[in-house]
């Protein structure tokens, strides 16, 4: 389904770019940095290993659900809308997990975390589909699939070498104006 309100021009291609790469890295980012809050969140309420593996359980099956059925919805109600929805759902659930004052609250905002994140992905890859003509996908594919990399590699407590280093100054490079759909 083509988006009629999709730009004809670069500057405003480049701007859809940037606000679907901050979309996906936002996504990429959160399911890297949990990892490293286990110890604390464990500490924090009291939770066993089972317990606590949950953080990460609820986040893969809500994701898996809100998948398919956000790329659907995308179909039906437009892309910008759908896009919009899958954001603010996982910004609440970040919300909702930061508030927390126990670990089922936690993981009632992973889930809605999980759920709108589940879209973000497959949305700005339609989004990207509908607005560039065939011979730019790919490159804009490329840009927003980035953030998957970056966002694993570039968390609190990851090994930085030289490639995590190349890869997050391309990234950089990418969002402070490089020409993205030359």
């Amino acid at each position: 389904m083509k988006d009629a309100s999709a730009p004809r021009d670069p500057a405003g291609t480049n701007r859809i770019l940037a606000v679907l790469f901050v979309g996906v890295l936002m996504g990429a980012l959160d399911i890297a940095i949990v990892g490293p809050a286990l110890p604390a969140m464990r500490e924090e309420f009291g939770a066993d290993e089972r317990a606590i593996s949950w953080v990460f359980t609820i986040y893969v099956l809500f994701n898996l659900v809100g998948t398919p059925l956000m790329a659907k919805l995308s179909d039906r109600l437009g892309r910008r809308l759908v896009y919009t929805l899958d954001v603010a759902l996982f910004a609440v659930g970040s919300l909702v997990v930061a508030s927390a004052h126990s670990l089922d609250q936690v993981l009632v905002g992973r889930a809605v975390q999980a759920f709108g994140a589940g879209g973000i992905f497959p949305v700005a890859s339609a989004v990207i589909g509908d607005t560039l003509p065939p011979e730019k996908r790919g490159r804009a594919l490329g840009l927003i699939g980035a953030p998957w990399d970056g966002g694993t590699t570039n968390r609190p407590g990851a090994r930085h070498g030289p490639r995590q280093l190349r890869d997050l100054s391309t990234m950089i490079r990418a969002v402070n104006g490089a020409n993205w759909v030359a």
